[in-house]
């Protein structure tokens, strides 16, 4: 947003802007009132910037805007220390460049500065890109699917306009080509390794059959992110295998409980647990599951769920989530229905001639149909 204001605004409409919000300030209310003024007239700017010329929404204008008033106050700040030290021109210019400087230095800390989300947003598209240029084959369903991760990503940042956000999915071929992806993910927290690892499942899963070469890729990135065990893929691929590790070490997270480790709890009492979970979470959440810190345990609570009804054969029946009912059923293969993923909650349609073991969500890819063994009881 800084970077539009000096563009398109000019740095001298902006110092001029101020400086005379500032001067009347300064005429009705003194130092205060030219202190306010400032931050007035650059208020007036910043929105023109960001709901005009970037087209960004009004709610998204604070979290794009505060490292800016967090270095905007600092130079106040460093103006009013300086002119309190001495009036000499060098002292006040050397009181605002410390005081920006210090905080700007304290926003980057804090994560206040919107560029380290659009960095990181930037370098998930770019993600998606390396995956769907592995086998050096890209097509316009993967660039609609990049331009839609970029709509769910940027929104958070206020970014509505189509034309921006194709930028962005452009510009993100930079991040491809030249920057160390294993690198990147490494410097992750790690809620946003999970939120690169999902889009960058959607995009290998996208195609049917998938490509081996987009397959090796994502295991890359797996590898990257330190989860380690490969178990999350069985909510994508029927070919994985959940580790009891995983299914006992998420068991206990999610209920601290002896009575859910798998020697003693029965697939019954489990799969009731697991759908009265799943029920609550449909309660309050109706959209793709953004980044949040609830993301990674429903994930692997879903793995380990799939996992314990899958246990030792394969499966002899597939379970999805009704949409009207909100509840598990098992439908005949005469039977159309729609049902809701277990792990984005999207609404899906499953027509009569649908392979129940392999329909996948439109949203995320994930698999709809949970397949339990034949020893567990409807």
């Amino acid at each position: 947003m800084w970077k539009k204001i000096e563009d398109s605004v000019s740095g001298v409409i902006l110092i001029v802007v101020i400086g005379i919000s500032a001067y009347f300030g300064n005429r009705f209310g003194g130092t205060i009132g030219a202190v306010l003024g400032a931050f007035a007239g650059f208020t007036f700017l910043a929105l023109f910037a960001h709901i005009v010329l970037d087209r960004r929404t009004l709610a998204s204008f604070w979290k794009c805007s505060r490292g800016v008033y967090v270095a905007l106050t600092g130079a106040v700040i460093g103006a009013i220390v300086s002119r309190e030290v001495g009036r000499h021109p060098a002292v006040f210019v050397g009181g605002i460049w410390g005081g920006t400087a210090a905080a700007l230095w304290i926003s980057d800390k804090l994560g206040l500065d919107d560029e380290v989300e659009t960095s990181r947003n930037m370098g998930c598209i770019g993600i998606m890109k390396a995956i769907s240029t592995a086998d050096g084959e890209s097509n316009e369903e993967d660039y609609s699917l990049q331009l839609d991760s970029a709509t769910d990503l940027f929104a958070t940042l206020g970014y509505v306009d189509k034309k921006a956000l194709e930028s962005f999915v452009e510009g993100a071929e930079y991040f491809r080509k030249y920057r160390d992806h294993q690198e990147f993910i490494n410097e992750l927290p790690r809620d946003w390794k999970i939120l690169v690892l999902l889009h960058a499942i959607r995009m290998t899963y996208s195609q049917s059959p998938v490509k081996p070469a987009r397959l090796d890729k994502l295991r890359t990135i797996f590898i990257s992110t330190g989860l380690g065990d490969e178990s999350l893929l069985a909510l994508w691929d029927r070919n994985v295998n959940i580790s009891q590790e995983w299914r006992e070490n998420w068991l206990r997270r999610m209920w601290s409980s002896p009575l859910y480790v798998l020697s003693s709890a029965s697939h019954d009492h489990i799969r009731s647990e697991y759908i009265r979970y799943f029920k609550s979470l449909v309660e309050s959440k109706e959209s793709w599951l953004n980044l949040s810190s609830e993301i990674v345990p429903h994930l692997s609570l879903t793995a380990s769920y799939l996992g314990l009804l899958n246990e030792k054969t394969g499966p002899k029946r597939v379970g999805f989530f009704d949409w009207k009912s909100k509840d598990l059923i098992y439908p005949r293969n005469s039977e159309s229905f729609d049902c809701r993923c277990w792990i984005c909650l999207s609404e899906n349609p499953v027509k009569q001639s649908d392979n129940r073991s392999e329909c996948r969500c439109d949203r995320c890819f994930a698999l709809l149909g949970m397949p339990e063994d034949a020893t567990t009881a409807i």
